[in-house]
């Protein structure tokens, strides 16, 4: 199984099977981080995975340039424990940097929020909860297809 993950305070989180159809896919809502936001990250990480036999993980890269400070602390929080569950998991995580994702999702080099979310829409015949839920369908998708195509060691 495949897992996505759009790293943030609104997490995107979704698992998908080796043919690409949906297991599951949500945002969770954890509010402004703090350790109780990111100890209820990490359960629900162990929880999905575990539940869903994750052995692949992909995980939206996002370069520092694209970021502020405060955002980089954020996002790094949150990286940080991807990487622990990854680890205590044994499942191999790779980052996805966002222009190789809005190419793969092949939707034009800017699409908007609302493009993603149809998109996703039309692949995976379901209504996304927000833009959060799409990209992370679209980042275990494309980890998927990376796993089939070169193995996961070309992927690191």
């Amino acid at each position: 199984m495949f897992a996505g993950v759009d790293l943030g305070c609104n997490a995107g989180v979704s698992v998908l099977d080796k043919d690409g159809s949906r297991l599951y896919s949500d945002t969770w809502k954890l509010g402004k981080r703090s350790p109780s936001s990111l100890y209820q990250f990490q359960q629900k990480l162990y929880d999905t995975f575990s539940k869903h036999c994750v052995e692949y993980v992909g995980y939206e890269l996002v370069t520092q340039e694209h970021r502020s400070r405060v955002a980089a602390v954020v996002y790094g929080s949150f990286e940080g424990i991807l990487w622990s569950v990854c680890f205590d998991l044994n499942v191999p995580a790779m980052g996805v940097h966002v222009q190789t994702l809005k190419k793969f999702m092949n939707i034009g080099p800017r699409p908007e929020k609302e493009d993603i979310e149809a998109a996703a829409m039309v692949k995976w015949h379901i209504v996304p909860s927000d833009d959060n839920e799409a990209d992370s369908l679209f980042i275990a998708d494309y980890t998927r297809k990376m796993v089939a195509e070169q193995g996961w060691e070309n992927n690191k």
